[in-house]
């Protein structure tokens, strides 16, 4: 007894001196983070800053069955005593001084929080003490739930496994509440020997001196609250996960929400069932195709009409170092190739530039001119054929008629902060000359299937995006995306029941300067689904061609996904839109001499207006078979032609696409007569308000001067002021000794027909 008495002293001497700091206990232990799918599958388990497996969890919202079987296993007084349990303490000690028997029994669940929280070693008498005090002291900060609940949260689990939630989600991947009463037990039988659980890896069966005393309980509990006891589940064989199968999906979404929350339970916007699904269609296609250098490849799926991420793959294999696996494609910038042609198209078609079916011609132009990926021109073609067939001539062309906005202010509305003030990319920004990112092009085309409302991205499950701005009018992007639905699937046949026409997927593919990126960007069914091959090592592969490399694999994703075909009215066409007869040549509004017409879709009071040009009636001598000025019954008979001003013909010339040309003028016919016939010249070169600088160090000051001229037109002449500078053939290049000071350029074509133009020529010193 005097021992005791003595213990007790020193129990309260030492009570003074202890360092136990008060305050909430949750907020005094970093936790770990649990990152689900919108559907609440886990898809990561993060250690908490200390490295630990630590998810805190509120009494109030722990079940009352695992806290009921928690304190009939650890301490069935818990409500009753003040931190310590009197009688288990004298057994203990008496144990302890008499038989050297330390009996476990004696730790109230106060008292284990105690050791754990204030990390006091108790293997010694003194330890003991400290721990007996450390509990008083608990108990006087702390309310009983409040101690129940640290308890619960701090108790250990084997390995680096604290808490009852981390352990239920590690050991048995589920949350509290899906716990059966069996599970619960088997919880409660660990923290007095956390050990025996830290050989298991990844699948185990639950240790039988665990399940045994876990099973006991259970019928004691049972019998006690006078519950059924189920026999046929004590004899199951119990398996538990291990550490190193907690869930590690989709990496790259999870990395990213991770770093836009704080929550310790995020629920993201994507569905693991897609995920994996796009997933082993992603790796099976870069197996296939790795043999041609083609080593990587990210995806990204997302539902348009909520905006919300449903797949995100950054790369083929997160954990490859090779490839460089943790780099994700999906955010990374990189040369977008043609992907951004249909933006190009819209706003054309916004601006009344064109109508789906205008001509425009894929040939060298005046200025530095792109190749097509084919190193092939092809001439005139409609604007709907140089779209699908990715033509670059025709996308830069219309890319320099836009104003208010260009492309360049365009994309900086889309992406704020993206571009400097100042455009440097020129004509190379409509062929990918700024990088983008797999996600931003996501967006671009969301933007389309929303008819012209651009919205955010939304990572989150419970996330809104709001309405976004109008940027295109909906009646461009009905006309655009008519044109895309023309787009036509390369390779296989489709299922049936499924997507069965191009006209079902409205999508495009890029490919980057030096091939060393491959896109393929659309929208199908409520998705916009983007596909970019390639190497994270930047390497060029002439394997990647955005047709050839990633098109395929955007296909067989739409296969595997199983995106049913009729989905919304995408394709309907909008009700401000009609059509129209266009000249099948010119592609223009034809006139009475067009011999072939075609429809165009066309939008009221935007769309150009211009009638065809191209076709004339004329006039032909049939005894000289010249043109004849006037029409004589008897001497001349009546010949639909095409005219084309010169700089069509040079064309169509180095093409090897033939013209003929008009035949000249009789000798019979009025000069002052035919002045009136056919279109003046238009001056090509120099160009329009450009002031033309030159350093007085050069040797050669030369300025080129080029102009467009009738097809009825032989030759046009030239004059600097009222100086004569020469006679040419209209499409041949004049070049003009420049001095400084500012002129008039002047040309007049064989026909009096005639065009003028300012021109400003500047000397700098060295």
């Amino acid at each position: 007894m005097s021992k005791l008495f003595i213990s007790l002293f020193t129990l309260f001497l030492l009570l003074p001196a202890c360092d136990f700091s008060a305050g909430p206990l949750s907020l005094e232990y970093s936790q770990s983070r649990q990152v689900f799918d919108s559907t609440g599958k886990l898809l990561r388990l993060t250690l908490s800053d200390d490295d630990q497996y630590r998810l805190w969890v509120s009494t109030n919202k722990t079940p009352n069955q695992l806290k009921e079987a928690f304190l009939f296993k650890e301490d069935r007084y818990f409500y009753w005593h003040p931190g310590f349990n009197p009688i288990s303490l004298f057994r203990s000690f008496f144990q302890l001084l008499y038989q050297a028997k330390p009996d476990a029994g004696a730790s109230t669940i106060t008292m284990q929080l105690a050791r754990l929280h204030y990390k006091i070693h108790t293997r010694s008498v003194l330890g003991k003490i400290k721990q007996i005090a450390a509990a008083y002291w608990i108990e006087i900060l702390y309310t009983k739930d409040e101690i129940l609940e640290g308890y619960l949260n701090l108790a250990p689990f084997g390995r680096n496994i604290q808490g009852v939630k981390a352990a239920s989600r590690i050991y048995f991947r589920k949350s509290l509440k899906q716990l059966s009463l069996l599970e619960i037990f088997f919880l409660s039988s660990i923290p007095q020997r956390p050990s025996i659980l830290n050989s298991v890896q990844v699948l185990a069966p639950l240790p039988e001196s665990i399940k045994e005393s876990s099973s006991k309980l259970y019928r004691a509990y049972s019998q006690k609250e006078k519950i059924e006891v189920l026999d046929d589940l004590l004899k199951l064989p119990y398996m538990i996960h291990g550490v190193k199968s907690i869930a590690f999906e989709a990496p790259h979404f999870s990395d990213q929400i991770l770093r836009r929350t704080t929550e310790a339970d995020i629920y993201g916007s994507i569905d693991l069932s897609q995920q994996k699904i796009l997933a082993k269609t992603l790796y099976d296609y870069i197996e296939k195709r790795k043999k041609e250098g083609i080593q990587n490849a990210s995806l990204v799926l997302i539902n348009y009409k909520t905006m919300k991420i449903k797949a995100m793959l950054g790369s083929k294999d997160f954990f490859n170092n090779k490839i460089f696996g943790q780099v994700n494609g999906v955010i990374s910038q990189r040369s977008p190739g043609s992907t951004l042609k249909p933006l190009i198209y819209a706003m054309a078609m916004e601006q009344g530039v064109i109508i789906p079916e205008s001509i425009v011609f894929d040939a060298p132009l005046s200025f530095r001119t792109p190749e097509n990926y084919d190193q092939v021109f092809r001439g005139p073609m409609s604007a709907k054929n140089a779209l699908i067939t990715s033509r670059n001539v025709p996308a830069v062309y219309l890319a320099s008629l836009l104003s208010k906005p260009n492309l360049f202010e365009f994309l900086g509305r889309l992406y704020p902060g993206k571009f400097s003030e100042t455009n440097n990319y020129g004509s190379s920004l409509a062929l990918g000359g700024a990088e983008f990112s797999l996600l931003e092009l996501t967006k671009l085309y969301a933007m389309f299937a929303n008819k012209g409302q651009f919205k955010n991205i939304s990572w989150l499950k419970d996330e809104a995006v709001g309405v976004g701005p109008l940027l295109l009018k909906p009646e461009a992007i009905a006309m655009m995306m008519e044109v895309l639905s023309h787009n036509q699937r390369p390779g296989l046949h489709y299922d049936k029941n499924y997507v069965l026409k191009g006209a079902d997927v409205y999508w495009k593919t890029g490919t980057s300067f030096g091939f060393r990126d491959a896109w393929s960007v659309g929208i199908v069914g409520p998705y916009i689904l983007g596909v970019w091959v390639g190497n994270f090592s930047g390497l060029g592969n002439s394997s990647l061609i955005g047709a050839t490399a990633a098109a395929p694999l955007f296909f067989e994703a739409i296969d595997k996904l199983e995106i049913p075909i009729h989905y919304d009215d995408l394709h309907a066409i909008h009700e401000n839109i009609t059509e129209v007869e266009v000249c099948a040549v010119s592609g223009f509004l034809p006139q009475k001499f067009c011999p072939h017409k075609k429809l165009s879709l066309f939008y009221p009071g935007i769309s150009p207006i211009k009638k065809c040009a191209v076709h004339r009636r004329i006039e032909i001598n049939m005894k000289s078979g010249l043109r004849a000025c006037t029409e004589t019954v008897e001497k001349t008979r009546k010949s639909i032609v095409e005219v084309w001003p010169s700089h069509i013909m040079e064309i169509f010339n180095k093409l090897g696409i033939p013209r003929k040309p008009l035949p000249p003028f009789g000798l019979e016919c009025n000069r002052q007569g035919l002045k009136s016939i056919g279109a003046a010249p238009i001056i090509l070169k120099p160009h329009r308000g450009l002031k033309y600088t030159f350093r007085k160090s050069e040797k050669q000051h030369l300025i080129v001067f080029k102009a467009q001229a009738d097809n009825s037109a032989v030759k046009l002449h030239w004059y600097v002021d009222n100086s004569f500078l020469g006679s040419f053939k209209g499409k041949q290049e004049v070049y003009w000794k420049a001095r400084p000071g500012k002129f008039k350029v002047r040309v007049v074509d064989d026909l009096g027909r005639q065009a003028n133009r300012s021109l400003t020529v500047l000397y700098l010193d060295n």
